[in-house]
Parts: structure tokens; C-alpha cells; sequence
């Protein structure tokens, strides 16, 4: 799991993405049609009927290595025989891409895999077009907390299919980078305490009681737009005075590499906003940098590390501030956790600025 203070997380939290997230259950709770047990690696493997590439020839599945067939249900048999009290010998459970024509099956390595009715995580693929022979798909394996309010990528995968056969490259970490750069510029003082997910596909009813899966992901030449969502995670009640963060990552699909990503989210850095906090700020840099030139190197280096440290604790202080103010708030809960935040903020600044300017006094 990622963590963008080494923290960094995954999740949706509009109803539209968390559906995309919830899409695989959703549908195997409405009907076993969504299955078909078929023969591919050698072994038994069960494919998602709704996610096969638009020619037909390949699919989502799942299978379990050591376990006995004979029992298909065409269901619950995956929540049954996932249960490992059920085996006198181990057992493997296996996300894959299957090809249908060469009964081939391509494995994606997990430590959770997708078993549908057997946990909370579930799994879904954006298909890109046949191009010169050569397909590509994004596969994500998201898991969906307790109360379903917000969903953390596992795993994201880019798939390539030509001529020489089917192979995964797992991306989860380059997506996660490029998504924590954005979220640093558009958050700075949330700590990053975000909890994003990458949705591939949208999900919705066509109001006939059926699903209807869309593609979230754009393909142009050698190049996919990922969608991406971000909100304050669960434990750090900071969605009173901090937005969600949307916007799109760009990978390259030859060889994975994430190219840039962007957001139309309005930044919310209250030292920008608050003229206040840019004074105290301001002035604050100054006397930081004074000292740090006025310091030996290795002094110098120690007051980076405590000023980092400082950092990290004053917006810690400063949401908390804002957390407690929206829960004794009736009415607007956003403005009073700002200002709540703003309030703390400033009075951490100044005095971390009386505190640097001894220091500098000192070490003239």
C-alpha cells in the first residue's frame, strides 16, 4: 500500500467513482451471468463476461491453483473455496488476463488477489484499440474500505498484447508519484494525508436494472489519460475544509513511463491566500535562510532536518485545529475549520520565527 508521506493512499469518494470501484460486485451480485468457467494456462479459470476486449478474444479473470472444479456454482464457489479452512494442501489465488483463442492465461502478481464474495477489493480493465496488431490495457485492483466510503489501488497494471504474446508491467508506483506531486502543489499543508484512487471505468445503471460500464481512461496514439480522484483519508477528518483533488495522469503505453499529469483543482495554500500567513511566512523563510548561511554545514544540515520535522508538526496542529472547529460548528463547517486553520498556523509561524531569530542571533 503507498502513502504519499510514505502514507499515500488511494480512494473516491463522488458517488460516480466509488461505483466504478464497486463495479465488479455490484454485478456479480445481480447475476452469475457475469461468469464463464473456461480452459486457459492448463488449468481452469472463471472470466468476467463484461470485461472482454471488444473483439471478444481476450478478458478479465481469476482463478485458484489446488482447489477442485467439479463444485462450480458459477458464483459463490470462489468465497467457498477461497476459504483456506477448506484445504488439507495450499492454495493460490490468481488475477489474469486470459486469451480466449490460444487458451493462454497472463498472471498479475498480487499480494490481494480479486476472488469475487471473498473480501473488499475487486478489479476492473480498460480495453485501448488493435493498433498495427499490437493491443493495450489498464487493469486496477482497488479495495474498498468498511463503510465504502473510499477505495486504496492495490495495483495498477499496463498489459500489451502482440504478436509474441501477453505481458504485464505494473505501474501503481509511477501513477502514486506523479499524483503525490500534484496533490503537494495543490495541498501543501494537508501533510498529504490523501487517499487517492485511479478509476478506469465509470459505472451507472441504465435504468433497466442493468449495469453499464464506460471507459474513464482516453487512448490517443501511444499515449492513455488516467483519470485520477483524491480526498482527505478517513482518519484525518480534514474534508471540512479541504475539496477533492481530480484531474489526469498521461502514460506513455509503450513502456509505461508516466509523462505529466494535471489538475483544473483550485490550489488551496492559505500562505498564498491569507495575507496574514504570507507575511509571517515571509519573514520567517528569511530568518531561516540567515541562519542556515550563518551555520556550519553539519549544523546547518540539522536545522534542515528540524525545520522538515517543524513542518510536518505544524500542519498536523493546524488540521487538527480545523477538525475540532468543524465539530463544534453548526452551519458553514468549511469556513470555520479555515479559519480555525489559518488561526493555528500563523501562530505556529511566529513563534518558530522568534525561536530562529535567537538562534541567529546567537550564532553571529
Amino acid at each position: 500500500m503507498w502513502c504519499v508521506k510514505q502514507t499515500f493512499l488511494i480512494t473516491a469518494l463522488c458517488g460516480l467513482l466509488l461505483g466504478a470501484m464497486a463495479f465488479c460486485c455490484a454485478g456479480i451480485a445481480r447475476g452469475d451471468d457475469l461468469f464463464k468457467l473456461v480452459e486457459a494456462g492448463g488449468m481452469k479459470v472463471v472470466i468476467f463476461n463484461h470485461m472482454k476486449s471488444p473483439d471478444g478474444r481476450f478478458a478479465l479473470g481469476w482463478t485458484i491453483v489446488g482447489v477442485d472444479w467439479s463444485t462450480w456454482d458459477g458464483g459463490s464457489f470462489g468465497e467457498a473455496q477461497s476459504d483456506r479452512s477448506n484445504h488439507a494442501k495450499p492454495h493460490e489465488e490468481v488475477d489474469c488476463v486470459v486469451d480466449l483463442k490460444e487458451k493462454k492465461m497472463l498472471r498479475l502478481p498480487t499480494d490481494e488477489p480479486f476472488i469475487p464474495y471473498t473480501g473488499p477489493n475487486s478489479a476492473g480493465i480498460s480495453w485501448g484499440p488493435e493498433t498495427n496488431g499490437v493491443r493495450h490495457a489498464l487493469v486496477t485492483n482497488p479495495v474498498t474500505n468498511e463503510d465504502g466510503s473510499s477505495s486504496t489501488t492495490l495495483n495498477a497494471w499496463l498489459v500489451t498484447i502482440d504478436p509474441r504474446g501477453m505481458r504485464e508491467m505494473e505501474i501503481t508506483d509511477a501513477l502514486n508519484r506523479k499524483a503525490v506531486a500534484l496533490l503537494v502543489s495543490l495541498r501543501p499543508v494537508t501533510n498529504n494525508e490523501y487517499t487517492t484512487t485511479f478509476p478506469f471505468l465509470s459505472w451507472t445503471f441504465d435504468g433497466k436494472g442493468k449495469d453499464v460500464f464506460r471507459d474513464a481512461v482516453v487512448y490517443r496514439d501511444d499515449m492513455a489519460d488516467v483519470p485520477f480522484h483524491a480526498g482527505p483519508v478517513d482518519s484525518v477528518n480534514l474534508r471540512h475544509v479541504y475539496q477533492p483533488v481530480e484531474g489526469t495522469i498521461t502514460v506513455r503505453l509503450s513502456d509505461g513511463a508516466v509523462l505529466k499529469g494535471w489538475s483544473d483543482t483550485p490550489v488551496d495554500d492559505p500562505f498564498a491566500s491569507n495575507p496574514m500567513l504570507k507575511k509571517a511566512d515571509a519573514e520567517l523563510n528569511q530568518t531561516y535562510a540567515a541562519l542556515i548561511r550563518a551555520l556550519p554545514r553539519a549544523a546547518a544540515n540539522a536545522l534542515r532536518e528540524e525545520q522538515r520535522t517543524w513542518i510536518e508538526r505544524r500542519n498536523t496542529r493546524a488540521n487538527n485545529a480545523a477538525d475540532e472547529a468543524a465539530e463544534q460548528t453548526r452551519g458553514d463547517e468549511s469556513a470555520a475549520s479555515a479559519r480555525a486553520r489559518d488561526k493555528s498556523l500563523l501562530e505556529s509561524t511566529r513563534k518558530r520565527t522568534v525561536v530562529l531569530k535567537k538562534q541567529l542571533a546567537e550564532a553571529r
